[in-house]
């Protein structure tokens, strides 16, 4: 399947086409051919900003941008560690850093394409993007056992500043979040890494409570409590910087960095970019079922029903008994396959 389907729904409160960013990670080519596919699929002029990074100007939908994901390369930062230990930062010192940092981090770390906001209803225009990737041999997550490569959606949310909206997705997501785990076939190495740590059991308990109805302060208060960090597989905190302009200063988030914007930042779904039968429309598919659940009062609340009560015990754990329980009783009535939307592996 690599049809794009529409997000549900498909405009915004306000009438609007909803917009949806894509980043990328993977490897297998230097960073120079991974912008000149970039500019293969989009048009447009490159311009190299510095040694890891490359952005594309002048195509249709906006600026892209393509890096070598390390911000100890991109950012410099390894600057800040050697001033504090006393060690010059001559020319020499810095090139010898980055030689190591270069030659270290490119055994596992990603290179990655950040696209402008897309219309929803063009986003099969990034289907160029992953031929031009292929026809380069671009590496995915199960290239390498050290690879622990995503892709990211930042979804326009149809009304960022309603509660209710962002709650309802929140819930539909932590409702599928096992069985979504299960079909993307997250890589082992992801689920060891930092970078998608799960939700607290206790925080999805106090979601997915139909009796759960916080107005926006009291909703970014409960999130950032149980979660003070940006590694969650559905990461909330820049839809409610967006709310909160002080969000940032909180102690709990020290450290953290968000930029604002009205959106859902969708982290789970793995890069596997190498797979022939793996691609972005697949993966937004999955994104899909979620904005379908929770546009659908009737079945979350007998959804939620369902997960508050169930054991949720180490023989569950074991025997993957939720998952197929929302494998055989909900997800076929979520995407029906008349419709072409299952999207079972």
């Amino acid at each position: 399947m690599t049809e794009f389907l529409p997000p549900i729904p498909l405009r915004t409160r306000q009438g609007d086409v909803r917009r949806v960013g894509v980043e990328l990670e993977f490897s297998g080519m230097p960073l120079p051919q991974a912008a000149e596919a970039v500019r293969e699929a989009f048009g447009g002029e490159l311009r190299r900003e510095h040694e890891y990074r490359y952005t594309l100007t002048g195509a249709e939908f906006g600026d892209f941008d393509v890096t070598f994901d390390s911000s100890l390369l991109r950012e410099k930062s390894y600057e800040e560690a050697l001033d504090a230990l006393g060690v010059p930062t001559s020319d020499g010192v810095k090139g010898f850093v980055e030689g190591v940092l270069r030659t270290v981090g490119g055994a596992f770390l990603p290179l990655e394409i950040g696209t402008p906001p897309i219309p929803a209803d063009r986003l099969d225009e990034v289907s160029k993007l992953e031929a031009a990737l292929r026809r380069r041999c671009a590496e995915g997550t199960r290239a390498s056992l050290l690879y622990a490569f995503a892709l990211h959606f930042n979804v326009e949310a149809f009304d960022a500043t309603d509660p209710a909206c962002l709650l309802a997705t929140l819930r539909a997501f932590l409702l599928l979040a096992d069985w979504l785990a299960r079909e993307g076939q997250i890589d082992v190495t992801r689920r060891l890494s930092p970078y998608i740590d799960s939700f607290p059991r206790e925080y999805a308990r106090l979601v997915i409570d139909p009796a759960y109805s916080p107005d926006m302060a009291t909703l970014i208060d409960d999130y950032a409590r149980y979660n003070p960090t940006r590694n969650r597989p559905l990461d909330l905190l820049p839809v409610f910087a967006a709310n909160d302009p002080g969000l940032k200063q909180r102690p709990e988030l020290e450290g953290v960095k968000v930029k604002p914007r009205p959106a859902f930042h969708y982290r789970l779904p793995n890069s596997m970019i190498d797979e022939p039968d793996w691609s972005i429309a697949k993966e937004w598919r999955r994104w899909v079922l979620i904005e379908r659940l929770a546009n659908d009062a009737e079945m979350t609340a007998g959804l939620s029903r369902a997960y508050l009560d169930w054991d949720g015990g180490v023989l569950d754990y074991l025997s993957d008994g939720w998952v197929r329980y929302l494998e055989e009783e909900w997800v076929p009535r979520l995407a029906p396959a008349e419709e072409g939307v299952a999207v079972a592996s």
